[in-house]
Parts: structure tokens; sequence; C-alpha cells
């Protein structure tokens, strides 16, 4: 090592003679202009477009308006100049003479646009319904800021299927080429075989995003068979894949909103069906109370055909054989204008006696005694035929006989039942049974199932808390979800709804991490 200690001015002196074979010659450079700052003379680097590489460059205030030169970021430019050394700061540039642009950023974008849309590139429009998607092939960088956002967003939605995570460069020269073996891989894969794929990362400068306007990138995606949704940067950005991917979306959230489904989904499904069931019910139970008070009022009009005229007599009303009787034994005497009358009642004849247990007296008692207690479902079922039976007998003039009074009170102790079960039911624990509603015709089997109703709703307002959720396995997800948002509200609320709803709930997105 030498003992020579040099100055900082003759250490530059030594490195300057060092330059001076080249500083005079002129080269001309190619590449791609960055970091621009133009205060009337411009600074800048220039880039070379295969590599990091950067020299630094300055285009003097003369020169650019002697030519009337003008820059702007990403330009791809070739320049004509000479290499400056700056000896106070040790530090060497490039010195613009001459200038040429080869194409902008902007106009080769919009090349690149109207060539790939003439092809008709940009009308793959393969969209996926939700309930369609189950498995996920996403491409991205696992260590961004875009996957945990994802991961937020999904986590507070419902989606029941499996993610595939390949990590991949989102910038920089081996992006488009990292972006396409990926697709190619999922293309290919018999073991990972996806729905649909995510291509996605958040925001960053217009050089971050170039690489999504590579033409080979471009051309993977359009001939890939997998549909493929994007979001690749923030919803200002552009680039050639949000045109040419099936499904562009603004940002990594809102991707995972496009795959996923709202709670409130799944919630107002069984929701809605509640409501139908209810609505449906409540008009079938007013046309049957309508039904059986009209039948009712029907009774009554019988009953009143029946009624005894009876009649008025010395201020006393008759209007039973046995007072009619007592009153013949008496003796009657009444003052006409012109004399006094005594007499008898003895001439009289019983047409028909009814028997005194079913008098319409005993008749009208039993139609305003409040009735309690069961019906067996064989009552229920005969219900129809005892109103047929007693039109019939009451056509033949069976009024007081005991088949007819039998029949009457079996009648009206029936309608009771039902008016007042209508009126307040209490709950019953009847889960299995898928009661189809439309089809109910006994009284007795609407009743079962509004008590159905009404236990099942409070189930719902507890969570259905005890009930068990559907057992599934991951391949189940997707049939489950389709059998859940396509179940037919006809159906009604049964243990199979319920306990699809349940394990929807319980199913949460998984996440695989590939090691390629």
């Amino acid at each position: 090592m030498s003992n020579q200690v040099l100055s900082v001015q003759e250490l530059t002196t030594i490195i300057k003679g060092k330059f001076d074979a080249h500083i005079n010659k002129f080269y001309s450079l190619e590449g791609e202009v960055q970091n621009l700052s133009d205060k009337g003379h411009c600074y800048f680097a220039l880039k070379d477009k295969n590599a990091k590489t950067i020299i630094r460059c300055i285009l003097w205030r003369g020169t650019k308006e002697k030519h009337g030169y003008s820059l702007s970021e990403g330009d791809i430019v070739i320049l004509s100049g000479k290499i400056g050394l700056y000896e106070v700061q040790n530090s060497y540039s490039f010195s613009v003479f001459k200038m040429m642009k080869e194409e902008t950023k902007e106009t080769e974008f919009q090349r690149k646009f109207e060539m790939f849309k003439k092809k008709g590139y940009f009308n793959k429009k393969n969209v996926l319904d939700k309930k369609d998607i189950n498995k996920v092939g996403l491409i991205t960088s696992l260590q961004g800021q875009a996957l945990h956002d994802f991961k937020k967003t999904l986590s507070n939605r419902f989606f029941h299927g499996q993610i595939f995570q390949h990590n991949v460069n989102v910038q920089g020269v081996r992006c488009a080429e990292d972006v396409s073996k990926a697709i190619k891989f999922f293309e290919k894969s018999k073991k990972y075989k996806v729905d649909v794929l995510l291509i996605t990362r958040g925001g960053g400068s217009t050089i971050d995003m170039d690489e999504f306007n590579n033409e080979r990138l471009i051309e993977t995606v359009y001939k890939c068979k997998i549909p493929i949704f994007c979001a690749i940067g923030h919803e200002k950005d552009y680039c050639l894949m949000d045109y040419v991917c099936d499904l562009r979306s603004s940002t990594p959230t809102s991707l995972a909103l496009e795959i996923s489904e709202d709670y409130n989904e799944i919630h107002n499904k069984i929701k809605m069906i509640f409501e139908s069931q209810k609505n449906l019910f409540e008009r079938k139970k007013n046309d049957i109370m309508f039904n059986i008070n009209d039948k009712k009022n029907k009774l009554y009009q019988a009953l009143m055909n029946h009624r005894p005229s009876g009649f008025y007599f010395n201020q006393n009303f008759i209007n039973n054989l046995g007072d009619f009787q007592k009153l013949c034994k008496e003796k009657f005497q009444i003052q006409l204008e012109d004399g006094i009358i005594e007499f008898k009642i003895n001439d009289y004849k019983v047409a028909e006696k009814f028997n005194k247990k079913y008098t319409y007296t005993k008749y009208m008692e039993v139609y305003n005694k409040q009735h309690t207690g069961k019906l067996s479902a064989t009552e229920d079922k005969k219900f129809s035929k005892y109103l047929s039976k007693f039109k019939k007998l009451e056509n033949n003039n069976k009024f007081g006989t005991k088949e007819h009074f039998e029949i009457f009170e079996k009648i009206i102790k029936m309608m009771s039942y039902y008016l007042n079960e209508f009126s307040g039911l209490k709950d019953i624990k009847v889960c299995k049974k898928n009661f189809e509603l439309e089809n109910l015709k006994e009284y007795n089997d609407l009743l079962q199932y509004k008590k159905h109703l009404n236990y099942l709703q409070r189930l719902a307002d507890n969570k259905f808390e005890g009930m068990k959720p559907m057992k599934t396995k991951d391949k189940d997800h997707r049939e489950i979800c389709k059998s859940y948002f396509t179940y037919n509200n006809n159906n009604g609320v049964s243990e199979y709804l319920i306990g699809m709803y349940l394990g929807l709930l319980k199913m949460k997105a998984k996440y695989y991490r590939l090691k390629v």
C-alpha cells in the first residue's frame, strides 16, 4: 500500500484523467425517462429497458428551447451526448445534445389497446354466479397489503370454498412472467382445479403497473379457459389486464365482494320463508275462521226454525208441554163486556212429543257453552261427515231426537275447539315434518302447522339454539349452498332447511399456500 497521502482534489484529478479519453466522445443511449424534474434544465434518470441500471442525465435549457424538446415521465427516448464529470461531488452524468422519442408510455398503451381490441381480446366476459364459485386460485404477493385487505373483507362475509394462494412478484421485471406462469400452473394442474382465478395487487406508480400491460401476459390471460377476475391497483388505475380479464374489480377489497355473499343474504332467505309461511297461514286461517263461523251461523238459523213459538195466557208465557198441562187443570174466569165466563182447556192433542233431554233449550245450552278439551285425529277427519249427516237429519225433520242432538253437540264442540285453538295457540316441538301448507285440508293439520311455525319462530329468535347444523365435507359446500338458495319457499320451514342454514353460517373460507 502506498504511503503517499492524497488530497481530495488530487484523487479527483486522477479519476478525471481516467475519464478524459471518454469525456469528449459522443454516445447514443436508449432508455426510459424516470424521476423527471423540469426546472428550466431537465434533470432525469435514464433507465435501461431490460435491466435496472440507470444513468443521470441533463437536458440543458438552451438545448431544450433550441430544438423544442419536451419530456414526460415514462418516455422511451434515444439520446445523443457526452459524459460529464462534476468534480465538486465526484459524480458523472450524461449531457444531452440531441434527443429522439421512440414511444411514450401513453402512446405505447394506446397502441397495444387498439391492437388487442381489434383482435377481440376484450370480449372475454365469462362471469360466474357467486354460488358457483367453490375453489379459487389467488395469484398475488403473499407479503403484499392486497392479500391482507382481501382476507379481512372475506372474513366478514359468506364464502364457503377453498382458496389456493400462489405467490408471485407483482411489480418489477419478473412480474409479467411470474403471473403468466401462475395462470398456466392452474390451467394444467389436476390437483388444483379451480373455478376462477383472482389476480390482484395494491396501488402503485405507473411504472409499477406497467408489467400488467405486457403483451405476453395479455395473451396468456386471453387464452386461459378459467375465468379470471382481477383488481390491479386502485379504482383510478387502469391497465390492459383490466380489459382482457373476465371481470375487473377496482380494489382487492371489492374483489373479495365479487366471490362472496353478504351474510344478510342467508338470513333474509330463511326470514323470507318464515314471513311467506306466516302470511299464507294467516290467509288460510282467516278463510277457515270465516268458514267455521259461517257454518255456526247456519246452525243457529236451523235452531231458530225449531224455536218454540209459545203463547201468553193470563200474563204467563207458556212454551213447554208441562206448563201447558198444568194450565189445563185450572179453571179460568174471564169478565166480558156483557157477562162473565168460566172454562177449562181440555180439548187439545199432542201432535209430537220431544225427549226432555233434547229440547230447544238443551240445544241452545250446547250452542252457547264454552267447550274445552281436544279432538282426536279421527274426530277431526269426521267433521265434514258430521255436517253432512246433520243436514240430512234436519231435512228429515229429526230435530229433538237423540241422534240429531248428539251430532249437533259434536259439531259445536269441534267448532268451539277450532275457534279457541286458532285464537290462542301453544307451541309444540314439531320440526322434522316438512309441512306443505298449500296441501293442508283438515283443520287439525293447519293447527299443527301453526304450532310448528310458532315453535320454529321461537328457535329462530334464539338463533336456533339446540338445533344441529348439517354436517358437510368440503366437496358438499357448493351443493348445500345451491340447495339452500334454491329451496322452494312453498315447502315451508323444516329441519332440513334449518340444518342447511346453520351449516352455511359455520362455513368459512379455507386458505392453502402453494409451494411451486
